[in-house]
């Protein structure tokens, strides 16, 4: 009878699920966008998360688009500068090479270290997922407006207050979460506190 040895076995190849990407629309009409540095930013994008989140490494970047990794470094930087990138803060770096950075889809709106949270951290260089069926690239997870109405209705329910509205927060909220998954993030997160939180902002991941 044969067994098998470690020499046999033969290492699977993982799939890559990356069916479309999704970047910043002002890239397109930027007169100073060179073809080499938007293919960057289309790799980068290819990895983000609904947040924005990215931390695939340089090496990774480079093997994607078929340039050396100083290419790539150099791209990333000046996409950094002019603002399609955010360096997030240092102490999150994952590795040696995967820094997290943030996508910059609206310039006025850009999201601040504390945003990206310590549970957001992963352990190893961030690799392409599969894309979930019927995942929309057209639709958003949902209208600012629809979460706090969600968040008025949970605030006068348990605490019987009526909170103001934050259309800053709600819209950062508005790209994690579709209504459903909020109202369920938002049962725990309220019925765990005693007082009335002072904001949805602590629902922000």
């Amino acid at each position: 009878m044969d067994y098998l040895n470690a020499d046999t076995i033969t290492p699977e190849t993982p799939v890559d699920g990356r069916k479309f990407i999704v970047i910043p629309y002002r890239a397109l009409k930027d007169p100073h966008m060179q073809i080499g540095r938007l293919r960057v930013l289309m790799a980068l994008c290819s990895y983000a998360r609904p947040d924005g989140s990215v931390w695939p490494s340089v090496k990774r970047i480079a093997e994607d688009c078929g340039y050396t990794q100083s290419t790539v470094s150099q791209h990333i930087t000046a996409l950094t500068a002019s603002g399609y990138l955010k360096t997030i803060n240092n102490s999150y770096t994952v590795g040696k090479r995967a820094k997290p950075r943030r996508i910059i889809f609206d310039p006025d709106q850009i999201p601040s270290d504390e945003d990206f949270t310590p549970e957001e951290k992963k352990p190893t260089e961030q690799q392409a997922q599969p894309i979930e069926p019927n995942q929309s690239i057209a639709q958003p997870l949902a209208d600012p407006t629809s979460l706090f109405v969600v968040w008025r209705k949970a605030m006068q329910d348990r605490f019987g207050i009526t909170p103001p509205e934050e259309p800053s927060i709600f819209a950062r909220l508005s790209r994690q979460y579709d209504v459903e998954g909020f109202r369920k993030a938002l049962g725990g997160y309220v019925e765990a506190r005693t007082s009335p939180p002072p904001s949805a902002g602590g629902l922000l991941r």
